[in-house]
């Protein structure tokens, strides 16, 4: 089959990673990215003869239509990674402009386009808690008003868009990642940062709790397995396994030999003094490790299952232990810590 891998955000830690698999199986793929993005090097990319790259915003109508003519006469492939986390509750405009407004052009125009397949990457956070420890499982139902926080909200508006919208016109499938960590991460994200501030020696104390973590690679292998097998106008969890923080820095210093984290603070304690966690944080021009909405989150439900993506995709998360040691290996390798 002539067909051609169509991603956006491909400079992002997902979309890195899908590129660099589909790069590596010989496929075509053009990547869509910001003008003057400072992560992307195109050297980094496998068998980059067959990565081309279009440089736009997603909220350009003119600049997507450009992404997506790129190759004309192939059968085209669109994978949406392209999309802002938050770890803030409160409104975010750009937050909500990329992911529904963005998303919405992107879904109308892979309409317009008449792509051959149209995998939308969502988020578990999308999806509304099923009690204090119940299953999770996938729903076509999506409401903002059930979840908390601009970035859940935002997935979940969009999510019920592109479901809606694609409907009887393009075959669509949805995927919820949970929280991703793993190697190729330039854009150090919050479960690396968490890791790498570790690494460093500069995290002596970590709160009370933990989430679901899965490794960036099984979510690429999960989400190009869709493409073939992803049901139409079907959703699917890719999760890995609960792991609190103190369990995940304990497994890299059995890898480093680094000291063990001793004190595990409540979140209670993390939540009086979080003013003064913030100011700290602003003096020293850093992001924040955790916040009031990300301290929530780690004591929230993340009893997700991932059966459904099992039984359709193949999908089989490795053990969070390689994925935490591949990490490392990577963050020393390219000099992170």
């Amino acid at each position: 089959m002539n067909r051609t891998f169509f991603i956006t955000g491909i400079s992002g830690h997902l979309g890195r990673t899908i590129a660099h698999e589909l790069l590596l199986n010989n496929e075509k793929v053009v990547g869509f990215v910001m003008p003057n993005e400072k992560n992307l090097n195109i050297k980094d990319y496998p068998n980059n003869k067959n990565l081309t790259i279009v440089y736009g915003n997603v909220l350009n109508e003119k600049d997507l239509d450009t992404f997506l003519t790129a190759k004309n006469n192939t059968n085209k492939i669109l994978i949406h990674c392209a999309g802002l986390i938050s770890i803030s509750k409160k409104y975010e405009e750009n937050v909500y402009k990329v992911n529904v407004d963005g998303t919405k052009l992107v879904t109308n125009k892979a309409i317009e386009h008449k792509v051959h397949k149209y995998i939308y990457v969502s988020s578990v956070h999308a999806i509304k808690e099923n009690g204090k420890n119940g299953l999770i499982t996938e729903t076509l139902n999506f409401n903002p008003d059930d979840v908390e926080g601009t970035y859940a909200k935002t997935k979940a508006i969009a999510t019920a868009y592109v479901l809606a919208a694609t409907k009887d016109k393009i075959n669509t499938t949805v995927v919820h990642p949970s929280g991703i960590m793993g190697p190729n991460d330039f854009l150090k994200g919050n479960i690396n940062s968490v890791l790498t501030q570790y690494l460093k020696g500069s995290l002596t104390a970590i709160v009370k709790g933990g989430y679901d973590v899965v490794d960036v690679r099984d979510v690429a292998h999960g989400i190009i397995s869709a493409v073939e097998h992803g049901k139409d106008h079907n959703t699917y969890i890719l999760s890995g396994n609960y792991v609190s923080i103190k369990k995940m820095l304990d497994i890299a210093s059995d890898f480093t030999n680094k000291k063990k984290i001793k004190f595990v603070l409540p979140s209670w304690f993390i939540t009086l003094t979080m003013p003064m966690i913030a100011l700290h944080f602003v003096i020293r021009r850093q992001k924040p490790l955790f916040t009031l909405y990300s301290l929530r989150t780690l004591i929230s439900n993340s009893n997700f299952s991932n059966e459904k993506a099992r039984k359709d995709l193949n999908y089989a998360p490795r053990d969070i232990k390689i994925t935490i040691n591949d990490t490392i290996n990577w963050l020393i390798k390219y000099d992170q810590i």
